[in-house]
């Protein structure tokens, strides 16, 4: 009977450790990780094989609902949640101390280990990438302090997922452990790496919990494909803690992947005003939403979001508040990582921007691209104008003067005010063009962009296929691949004469803020507002920085768009690290 009994604790911890993929809503009080979300629903979860409560309230603290699980071979009882679930299988009295480890356990980073792996996996094998140094979750915690202190700003990762469907559990064997187990996994938590604690040398400790972390891997076995029910679920990771998985109920894969292919469609689409408003708000009820109330207790200024397939091409900035009438970026900068552990996240101080190099590019017209007349005026403003640096532009923009100038002095910025192209298929499909040629992603890599590594690639007019994972994977490693700590891309082609001012503001205030995703939120936040007029041939953009014009460009900017609509602001997104 006690084998029994012990049997069900040790499932039922099996599933809440797969926290990543299958979880109730969890969440932090504003000291960490030490309490959970209340919530109420009647939620109900069946399977042929094996079946957990689905989606229940989660609550140590407080919480009401029901939830039911049937099954035709085992049953798990109803409890209010599934924490309550497993204590109240433990021995009755007061609580013991294995209790308490079940606790910390079922709020372990356990999950984000395997969200990172995950990861790592899908982007080492698409970029051909070598192995990075490992970061445990106390390592990024103290970071997140650190540069909290050091900008100003506090600071948030965003893990943005889906969860496997309930019929994966059936699949997976879970070994059986000591009495021993539980404390030794508990005492792993925060200093476990995030992809491969093997390198550390296999501690008996390791070695014990390796059959539960075999098991666990097998969510990762390609014959148990993703499913278009799957639910989104947010895990977040600050100073204070890791705020653990909270599921989005109705938020299916399905649906948000929808919601972002229309919305991204409507916003490129000028024709159409304010038509991506619909989904700029259901997304923004589904992501940003349900962890409003822990942004706002810890004064999150600043979040850099991991996404899951299908959704690295979402323009998170033009995410739009219902309640406030606001877009993300007036609350918050924004921008991505490929994965923690693929992102060099390394803490330097940050150089005297006026004294800062920048080695600036581009062309004109293309043979199979169309034109960018915007250029010339682009790169004078960022090399005399508003930083200094070297220029080099339409016939002098090319590979082998890249690679010369590299190696003849350092530079902290490479501006590439060209095409880029991120493309379905093969990563040989997506090129950056030069005025002589075109090089793939892997060509490009080595061009010494790492030696030593620059802070901030810029590629002012590249564009992203929607909807396809390679192309997804190609434009959110940009970063890691050319070997650049941060690079900023576009979405879609914006026009020439929108990026101009964009660029020409970001670059301005680069010089005043304290991290390169709050400049680049200033710039977005100032062609939102409308900081941008036209007087002599002259742009006159925030803070009476001033632009000279050809006949040509002053024209557009007088009579034809408006740059306040996020189609012109939204498709900028900095990639790895924010700072």
């Amino acid at each position: 009977m006690l084998k029994n009994k012990l049997l069900i604790i040790t499932l039922s911890l099996s599933s809440l450790l797969i926290g990543l993929f299958f979880s109730p809503s969890f969440a932090q009080t504003s000291k960490g990780t030490a309490g959970f979300l209340s919530g109420a629903g009647n939620t109900t979860s069946s399977n042929s094989n094996f079946s957990v409560p689905s989606k229940g309230t989660a609550g140590f603290l407080s919480g009401a609902g029901n939830t039911t699980s049937s099954n035709s071979n085992f049953s798990v009882p109803s409890f209010e949640n599934q924490s309550d679930l497993i204590i109240k299988m433990l021995p009755l009295g007061e609580e013991t101390e294995t209790q308490k480890k079940v606790r910390n356990i079922i709020q372990s980073p356990l999950s984000i280990f395997y969200l990172e792996k995950f990861l790592n996996n899908k982007f080492e094998t698409y970029l051909a990438l070598p192995g990075s140094p490992e970061i445990t979750i106390k390592e990024t915690q103290s970071l997140l302090q650190k540069m909290s202190e050091i900008t100003g700003k506090n600071q948030a990762i965003l893990y943005i997922f889906f969860n496997t469907s309930p019929s994966r559990i059936s699949q997976l064997n879970f070994p059986q452990f000591d009495s021993n187990f539980t404390p030794k996994i508990t005492a792993l938590q925060n200093n476990l790496p995030l992809v491969n604690f093997a390198k550390q040398g296999e501690t008996d400790t390791i070695k014990e919990i390796k059959p539960l972390l075999s098991s666990l891997e097998q969510l990762n076995n390609p014959a148990l494909q993703a499913k278009s029910t799957d639910e989104l679920q947010l895990l977040m990771i600050t100073s204070q803690g890791v705020i653990p998985v909270k599921t989005i109920t109705g938020a299916t894969r399905r649906e948000l992947i929808k919601a972002t292919r229309i919305f991204e469609q409507n916003l490129t689409n000028q024709s159409q005003k304010e038509v991506y408003l619909p989904q700029a708000k259901q997304l923004y009820q589904w992501i940003i939403s349900p962890i409003e109330q822990q942004l706002k207790e810890q004064n999150i200024e600043n979040v850099t979001f991991i996404l899951d397939d299908g959704l690295r091409t979402l323009p998170i900035a033009a995410l739009y508040n219902e309640k406030t009438n606001k877009y993300v970026i007036e609350d918050y900068s924004v921008g991505l990582m490929p994965s923690l552990y693929l992102t060099d996240l390394t803490p330097r101080p940050r150089r005297d921007i006026l004294n800062t190099k920048v080695l600036a590019m581009g062309a004109e017209t293309f043979t199979d691209q169309k034109p960018l007349p915007a250029v010339p005026v682009e790169l004078s403003e960022i090399t005399q104008n508003i930083l200094t640096g070297n220029a080099f532009l339409n016939q002098d923009f090319t590979v082998d003067n890249l690679k010369k100038s590299l190696v003849s002095q350092e530079f902290n910025i490479v501006h590439l005010a060209t095409h880029g192209e991120f493309q379905p298929g093969d990563r040989s499909n997506s090129f950056i063009y030069f005025s002589d040629q075109k090089l793939t992603l892997d060509q490009f890599s080595q061009l010494g962009l790492d030696n030593p590594k620059i802070d901030l690639l810029v590629l002012s007019a590249c564009r992203t296929a929607f909807g396809d994972p390679d192309s997804e994977l190609g434009f959110a490693g940009l970063a890691i691949k050319t070997g650049a700590r941060t690079a900023l891309g576009s979405l879609w082609n914006v026009s020439d004469e929108g990026t101009l001012a964009l660029m020409t503001m970001f670059y301005d205030k680069l010089k005043t803020t304290p991290m390169k995703a709050e400049s680049l939120r200033q710039a977005q936040l100032a062609l939102l507002k409308g900081n941008v007029t036209i007087q002599n041939n002259e742009l006159i953009l925030d803070n009476n920085l001033k632009v000279k014009l050809s006949p040509t460009l002053a024209k557009f900017f007088k009579t034809n768009k408006d740059l306040r609509n996020p189609y012109y602001w939204s498709a900028f997104t900095l990639i790895g690290n924010p700072w």
